[in-house]
């Protein structure tokens, strides 16, 4: 299965900070989905981005619809830990996208 969803945590230092692994996923991605912290660290190129609601659940639908497009969710820190991946899989496997291949990867932790 490929992975066309991606969760990548972002440090202080933005882009710059992140290994070139992760700058490819946020590079490739077709849609950024995040909040205004991370989007200020992320030149605005064209590509179409989604603000997370509060919560960050109520999303789920919609981007399980979008499966197939590259998608790029951008998160700070370590999206791993109380992050966006935890939501996005659900605690015990009950979202929507739970079965779907998903990169994930840490930004810097301080």
């Amino acid at each position: 299965m490929t992975a066309w969803l991606s969760v990548v945590g972002l440090g202080d230092e933005g882009l710059d900070g992140v290994t070139p692994t992760a700058r490819a996923l946020v590079d490739q991605a077709e849609v950024l989905i995040g909040g205004a912290r991370v989007f200020a660290m992320v030149p605005d190129d064209g590509r179409e981005r989604l603000s997370w609601p509060n919560p960050l659940s109520a999303m789920i639908g919609k981007i399980a619809a979008r499966r197939g497009q590259r998608i790029c969710v951008l998160a700070t820190g370590d999206p791993l830990h109380h992050g966006p991946y935890i939501t996005l899989r659900g605690r015990r496997g009950g979202s929507a996208l739970a079965a779907a291949a998903v990169n994930a990867l840490s930004g810097p932790v301080p």
